[in-house]
């Protein structure tokens, strides 16, 4: 007996170490559930950190309950800790292990966990998800949640979410329209690039919509619209910014009619709207001039323009258009360097 004895008290002191961690996340979870939205975040907090609390002590004992971790990231976001993207980094490693808890969590009743828990999943590529994720798309009422959804949809790239997104890019709501036309860029169907071309063609739509559905439709590179993109642009009865949008998307096709039109635009027009739309569309030229045009507003221009820059050069991509961007890093002002900071990184992810 003697002989077993240190087993037997290993295994006795191994089995109070996992009672401790079901104990705490036993806690953690019910001081969870009993805090289902943060209607009155003064009086949940404190409670809510002693969840954490509870779960960091659970996980420290070496725990590697999905569960736990996945509940600690969800207390985190609830309590708006910026901890919440190193608990996401962790989970992320953790892969198909978390991947039923990260599903569950998008049934939260906390708007923010659903958010944040659609957009993990966009980027963990989790297909399981995608009827979970069309629901809240059509169902959720938070247009952050519904967004959320999307853009996951959006990465996955199942085509049950072609309808749900046709149906929201004519939604009254052009916010919802805006992420809608976006989305569907990463549908290449005959059906998408049509609903696409009519954002763009579309009088009453809102600037800012019709410049993403060009995009979108640049992107799937459905060279069917080449034609009716043509006679858009050569219709000098067209609005200005209807011109720009279409003579962006064909270049973004492969047809540069549009070139010369674009750089008078960005380097002389006095509406400084359009000049910052042809400033943007000159990213889909590497062209010698459309570069001077860039260096030259990144330079010069005023913070605005200079922001546009930094995306055109990041569409740009080459050695030179790199050296502007870093350059663009040590701008004066907070919103240019982080456009550069993206493009550089956007630049950076598709090398590898």
């Amino acid at each position: 007996m003697k002989r077993f004895f240190p087993a037997l008290v290993f295994l006795y002191w191994l089995s109070l170490l996992f009672s401790c961690s079901n104990s705490d996340f036993s806690r953690a979870e019910r001081i969870y559930e009993a805090n289902p939205t943060m209607y009155k975040r003064a009086v949940q907090e404190p409670e809510l950190r002693q969840a954490v609390s509870y779960l960091k002590n659970g996980l420290s004992h070496g725990s590697e309950d999905p569960a736990a971790e996945v509940l600690l990231w969800k207390c985190l976001i609830k309590l708006r800790d910026m901890e919440k993207n190193i608990q996401r980094a962790k989970l992320v490693k953790r892969g198909s292990e978390i991947h039923a808890e990260i599903i569950h969590a998008l049934a939260d009743p906390e708007e923010s966990v659903r958010q944040e828990a659609a957009s993990l999943i966009g980027d963990m590529h989790v297909s399981q998800a995608t009827s979970d994720l069309i629901n809240l798309l059509k169902n959720d009422e938070f247009y952050d949640v519904q967004k959320a959804a999307a853009y996951a949809l959006m990465q996955l790239r199942s085509e049950a979410a072609i309808e749900p997104l046709l149906e929201k890019l004519v939604s009254k709501n052009d916010r919802v329209r805006y992420y809608a036309a976006r989305a569907l860029g990463s549908f290449g169907t005959p059906e998408v690039s049509a609903a696409l071309l009519a954002r763009i063609k579309s009088p009453d739509e809102t600037i800012d919509v019709r410049h993403q559905a060009a995009i979108s439709l640049g992107k799937i590179c459905d060279k069917n619209h080449i034609s009716e993109l043509g006679k858009i642009f050569d219709d000098r009865s067209k609005k200005t910014d209807t011109r720009i949008l279409a003579a962006s998307t064909l270049a973004s096709l492969g047809d540069d009619r549009g070139y010369e039109y674009i750089v008078q635009i960005a380097k002389r027009s006095d509406n400084s709207f359009f000049r910052g739309l042809a400033i943007t569309a000159l990213g889909q030229f590497n062209r010698p001039e459309a570069l001077r045009v860039l260096r030259d507003t990144a330079k010069y221009g005023n913070k605005a323009l200079r922001v546009r820059a930094a995306d055109a050069l990041g569409e740009i991509g080459t050695p030179e258009a790199i050296e502007l961007l870093k350059n663009l890093l040590e701008d004066s002002n907070l919103a240019v360097q982080q456009s550069a900071r993206e493009a550089l990184e956007s630049l950076e992810s598709k090398a590898n």
